[in-house]
């Protein structure tokens, strides 16, 4: 009697995906990605004031938004829409340091940090109600040390710890003596090098958390994880998806 193995299955194969399925599932994302960016920035610019509102308040008057202001053909919106690479930044940046690459770490976290202070600032501009070609000079001729000073303080009103200020401006230096030669004033030894870029980059990392809430505050009023529940139950609302579709 012969020893038997397993028994091959004829034609068993791994399942070929489903692309329509997944093509569909992808838009459905991006449709939800940006609704939720439409209503982020629409609050960033003042075009809708979350205070003192509900979250059905809110939701009523985005829908109102919504059809007004970005599926009507004739409106213009207030505002300019741009691709926002925080996250992949970021991703990047924490990519760099968990593998002891402080340096390209410094790099990356502290152009996380100037997407983050730009945006706080064209949305103050907006706020005030300043056109955008003013805002984005603004933002654009300042250097990072009078954006988070002078700038901020007077856009924002609410100046920024002296800890937050500090802690940029460290990581700034240290990304500049990287790109641009501008080296700190430190023996060229090869363990301080590499423990300034480290102790530039941890604190550059724990910086954003606080930047991140700092934002929430000040903006949303800490409800911004509320406010994106709101606008994803929207982005459900067969109406609102027929909408959006035609």
């Amino acid at each position: 009697m012969s020893e038997s193995g397993p028994t091959p299955v004829e034609n068993q194969s791994k399942p070929k995906p489903d692309i329509a399925e997944y093509v569909e599932v992808l838009l459905a994302y991006i449709k939800k990605e940006y609704l939720v960016g439409i209503g982020e920035l629409a609050i960033e610019a003042g075009e809708i004031d979350i205070s003192g509102k509900s979250g059905a308040e809110f939701d009523e008057e985005f829908r109102t938004y919504l059809s007004e202001k970005v599926l009507n053909s004739e409106a213009t919106l207030l505002f300019k829409q741009t691709v926002d690479f925080k996250s992949a930044i970021l991703t990047e940046a924490d990519r760099y340091y968990e593998t002891g690459r402080h340096e390209f770490a410094v790099v990356f976290y502290i152009t996380w940090i100037e997407h983050w202070v730009n945006n706080m600032i064209i949305g103050a501009c907006r706020r005030h109600g300043y056109n955008v070609e003013d805002s984005e000079k603004l933002f654009v001729r300042a250097n990072l040390s009078n954006k988070v000073g002078p700038v901020w303080n007077l856009l924002l009103g609410d100046p920024l710890a002296p800890s937050i200020i500090q802690a940029i401006k460290e990581t700034n230096d240290m990304r500049n003596g990287f790109l641009h030669y501008k080296w700190p004033s430190i023996a060229l030894d090869d363990d301080a090098w590499d423990t300034r870029y480290k102790k530039a980059s941890s604190t550059a990392r724990a910086l954003i958390p606080q930047l991140i809430e700092l934002e929430d505050r000040l903006i949303y009023g800490n409800r911004r994880t509320e406010i994106r529940r709101v606008i994803e139950r929207r982005f459900e609302s067969p109406g609102i998806s027929k909408m959006h579709d035609e």
